[in-house]
């Protein structure tokens, strides 16, 4: 209980007489101030034990409030978020592209101007304190009191460190492929299109020195269209693709011709693999494609060559084995027709 009193008389030697007072029950508000800072202990637990940085500003940005994991990842403790210890100079947020951040841009200072939410806002931190860098996912969001005003400002932190080293290695590698597609010289053409759907959606800088048009004539669209390729080609070509789709097939090598700009037949080797996403469904053709006209006409040359050679020693052997003028013409007008698939061969002399 609650006890409250005074004296309301005494007697002439100022000995209390009476007295009036209250005896009031407060075991329901003793018992509700101890859940409140039960409820209020087990909310700090929560929260310092949260893997998400936590930080609560008031409405004039000062910080009243943060976890551990906060502290942990910004590098600072709360007496030094809070002002009242030093921070190293070389400490700052800053942007996606290495520039130290504004403090305009500071995720509290941007709620508190807009006085609206702000999501998804990337946020590296310099921390001198172990000469390492973190990136950060901050959301941060107005609390507002029965007048409409911000009371307070809630600013969370989620370390995406790993996921952005991952970024920046992918684009790194993704680089140093793309220096090498560039460089794999001008015979040669790295591409890539969507499977059956046949949309080209990447080729390397090669493109025009082979096929005689421009790489912009051929992305984003159908792949058969763009070139004149024989029919024969496009056949063999689609084959391949259809094997692929249904997991037939999982690297093929085949030839391909085409009508160039200058009215010249080329001829081309297509080495290309599916690429699968993580349920095994074919999502994208990959492959080189090699320029092997220049090859093609020398074995087409040596092959003639060849023939040549071989329809010669043929006639030489004919004629060592009679010596009559018309049995050597006879034989020689025989092995050109077999050489050349015709049925009569006349020979002037």
């Amino acid at each position: 209980t609650l006890d409250r009193g005074q004296v309301i008389e005494r007697d002439e030697k100022g000995q209390p007489l009476r007295f009036i007072g209250t005896h009031s029950d407060i075991n329901d508000r003793i018992q509700t101030q101890l859940n409140l800072k039960d409820s209020e202990r087990k909310y700090r637990e929560l929260i310092n034990n949260l893997h998400t940085g936590i930080v609560v500003h008031d409405k004039n940005s000062a910080i009243t409030l943060c976890n551990s994991t906060a502290s942990q990842l910004l590098g600072l403790t709360f007496e030094q978020m809070s002002g009242k210890m030093a921070i190293d100079p070389a400490w700052h947020f800053f942007l996606e592209n290495g520039e130290i951040m504004p403090f305009e841009a500071y995720p509290v200072n941007q709620v508190l101007k807009t006085q609206k939410p702000l999501r998804n806002y990337l946020v590296g931190i310099n921390r001198p304190i172990d000469q390492s860098r973190v990136w950060v996912l901050v959301d941060a969001f107005p609390e507002f009191d029965s007048k409409g005003e911000i009371k307070q400002v809630i600013v969370t932190f989620i370390d995406i460190s790993d996921r952005k080293r991952i970024e920046i290695e992918l684009q790194q590698s993704q680089a140093k492929f793309q220096r090498l597609v560039e460089d794999i010289g001008e015979k040669f053409v790295v591409f890539s299109h969507n499977g059956m759907g046949g949309i080209v959606n990447y080729l390397s800088g090669g493109f025009a020195s082979i096929f005689g048009v421009s790489e912009e004539k051929m992305i984003d669209k159908y792949w058969p269209e763009s070139i004149n390729w024989l029919p024969e080609s496009i056949e063999i070509a689609t084959d391949s693709i259809i094997k692929m789709t249904e997991n037939k097939a999982d690297f093929m090598q085949f030839e391909m011709s085409f009508i160039h700009p200058d009215n010249s037949v080329h001829t081309t080797q297509v080495s290309q693999h599916p690429v699968k996403d993580s349920n095994g469904n074919v999502i994208a053709i990959e492959g080189i494609v090699e320029d092997i006209t220049e090859r093609k006409r020398g074995e087409k040359a040596l092959q003639s060559q060849f023939n040549q050679i071989t329809l010669l020693r043929k006639i030489s052997d004919k004629i060592r084995q009679s010596l009559e003028i018309e049995k050597i013409f006879e034989s020689a007008a025989y092995e050109i027709g077999k050489a050349f698939n015709v049925n009569r061969a006349v020979i002037f002399t």
